[in-house]
């Protein structure tokens, strides 16, 4: 087993089985713009309003020619009327706004960005608004035709989201105290409601000392009961899409196929940054048994280079973050991808489905012997529990695979290569053995 961690150690080794969410009903009709079933009626819309009537490109690029209409011609339209909801168009013009707004930034790495998530579950997604990284995030909902500012969260730009939970997580570190605290948010009645909030504390020496629940000192079994109810995987809010254009438009409208969709917008970041150090790749692999494949964007090669994984309902959805050295795995027969890491000693991992377009967390485990001496000194945890050596090593047999795919760097990341993907033209993922390595 230690053989088999350490050789998915240096490929950069992660899981997660998957049925992606289907939080926005008729998702697939929600197209990147108020696309045309006629010309008449396009010029129509276009006077009707300020709201948001995107003509798609790829949509006049593949409608083709036609003869005068027969009274023979009993052939339906090739695309239907494109339903746009309320928000999509109230998150727009205000994202619009903020354009125009003296705080916008359009810097690559530290400028304004957005997340899109629906935390009531609703079917009206939230819009989490991060100017930089030294403001909190802005938190908006739609009601009717009108955008309401709910509050703020988070620090440094954006806010831990435990999506499985929907609920956030703000974190305070008291440093005259040495106590962390963690207070979990949902969104109940249009405000942000606290339901719970947990405290570590630790001596000089850096030991842990005392455990809190609501701000009263409790022992460690109710402190762990509590997290284990209301903790998860966590992925941020508030970062995640670029407040440009061409990005706005993929994330609130998207597209008429996923081929499309992701080309453009890996086109888009190919255009914007220059990459020559970072060496980005990505994947395309259909995890999820919907016939469409994952987007998955590698960072680079660095240890803390992360993949950026997308998928497509009609428009360019935000998954998350995971993996390391630039890339991730999915083990086939457990069908999950994998988030594994070491760093001086201490060894984590976890095992993801996606479910509602998110990453969820459904296996962790954790070892540090790698960082201390004495073997009695070694810890294990299996989902935050400690276990023995015995119970770790049968738990991580349990998740373990024999044939997985390596996601993040089967396709250089340049403008060809983003283009081609329009055409659906790819070099596709292979699956693997583990036995063969």
């Amino acid at each position: 087993m230690k053989k088999l961690i350490c050789l998915l150690l240096a490929l950069g080794m992660m899981t997660a089985a998957f049925s992606c969410g289907d939080d926005d009903e008729d998702a697939g009709e929600k197209k990147s713009s108020k696309s045309s079933v006629s010309d008449d009626e396009n010029e129509g819309e276009e006077e009707e309003t300020t709201k948001r009537s995107r003509k798609k490109k790829d949509d006049e690029e593949s409608e083709p020619e036609t003869e005068p209409e027969t009274e023979e011609t009993t052939e339906p339209p090739t695309e239907p009327a494109v339903v746009i909801e309320n928000w999509q168009d109230v998150y727009y013009n205000k994202l619009m706004a903020v354009i125009a707004s003296p705080d916008y930034s359009s810097d690559w790495d530290g400028g304004t960005c957005f997340s899109l998530e629906d935390l009531d579950a609703d079917g009206t997604p939230e819009l989490f608004l991060s100017y930089n990284y030294e403001q909190p995030v802005e938190v908006y909902t739609c009601e009717g035709d009108d955008i309401t500012y709910i509050g703020e969260a988070g620090e440094y730009g954006y806010i831990n989201y435990i999506p499985e939970k929907k609920l956030l997580v703000n974190s305070d570190y008291n440093t005259t105290v040495r106590i962390t605290t963690d207070s979990y948010m949902g969104l109940n009645d249009g405000e942000l409601v606290t339901v719970i909030t947990t405290g570590t504390e630790y001596n000089e020496l850096g030991e842990l000392f005392n455990v809190y629940v609501n701000d009263e000192c409790v022992d460690q079994k109710t402190y762990d009961e509590m997290v284990a109810m209301y903790d998860g995987g966590r992925e941020t809010l508030g970062r995640e899409f670029r407040a440009n254009i061409t990005e706005i438009e993929l994330a609130l409208y998207g597209g008429s196929s996923w081929e499309k969709v992701y080309s453009e917008y890996l086109t888009e970041i190919a255009d914007k940054r220059t990459y020559e150090e970072m060496y980005p790749t990505f994947s395309l692999c259909d995890i999820t048994g919907d016939d469409v494949p994952e987007l998955f964007i590698s960072e680079g090669w660095a240890h803390v280079a992360r993949v950026l994984v997308y998928t497509f309902d009609g428009r360019l959805r935000s998954i998350g973050t995971i993996g390391t050295y630039g890339g991730t795995t999915y083990n086939v027969e457990p069908q999950t991808i994998v988030n594994y890491d070491m760093h001086m000693g201490y060894e984590y991992g976890g095992d993801y489905e996606i479910r509602d377009c998110r990453f969820v967390r459904v296996f962790q485990y954790y070892n540090n012997c790698g960082a201390v001496e004495n073997e009695a000194d070694y810890e294990y945890k299996i989902n935050d529990k400690p276990v023995t050596k015995d119970e770790y090593d049968a738990a991580l047999a349990e998740h373990s695979t024999e044939h997985y795919v390596w996601l993040g760097g089967d396709n250089e990341l340049d403008s060809g290569t983003a283009a081609n993907v329009a055409d659906g033209i790819y070099t596709e993922s292979e699956v693997r053995a583990v036995s063969a390595q």
